[in-house]
């Protein structure tokens, strides 16, 4: 059985289906996996902090949407669509607030992600 620590090197495959099934099996694994991959947030490297804030809404574990908050911002726009689609996952009404900037974003697929979570908190 692998451990979340082995999921998470997976995060440096260079096969986007390798690290995608690793989120996966991190999502699965609930708070064990979200704890796993908090570190991953401050990443130099953008496809880890993707990943985090991926598997972070796959957990499906409330406690943690808060550490969604400030990759709202990231300065890469794949890694603020993913944080603003597992908040939509793992958040609640009160970080409407932290969504409703993304309505501006550059990115289209930024601010359709804001627009759907929005929409399902009915905001």
């Amino acid at each position: 059985n692998m451990s979340a620590g082995d999921y998470c090197v997976k995060f440096l495959s260079t096969e986007k289906s390798v690290r995608s099934e690793a989120a996966k099996s991190l999502g699965k694994l609930g708070k064990a996996g979200a704890e796993a991959v908090i570190p991953l947030l401050s990443a130099d490297d953008w496809v880890f902090r993707y990943r985090a804030c991926e598997v972070l809404g796959l957990c499906g574990c409330r406690e943690f949407a808060d550490r969604l908050i400030p990759m709202l911002s990231d300065e890469n726009d794949m890694v603020r669509c993913c944080a603003a689609k597992s908040l939509g996952i793992i958040g609640n009404p009160s970080h409407v607030q932290y969504i409703k900037p993304l309505m501006g974003d550059k990115n289209p697929y930024v601010v359709r992600e804001a627009h759907r979570t929005l929409q399902k908190w009915k905001r």
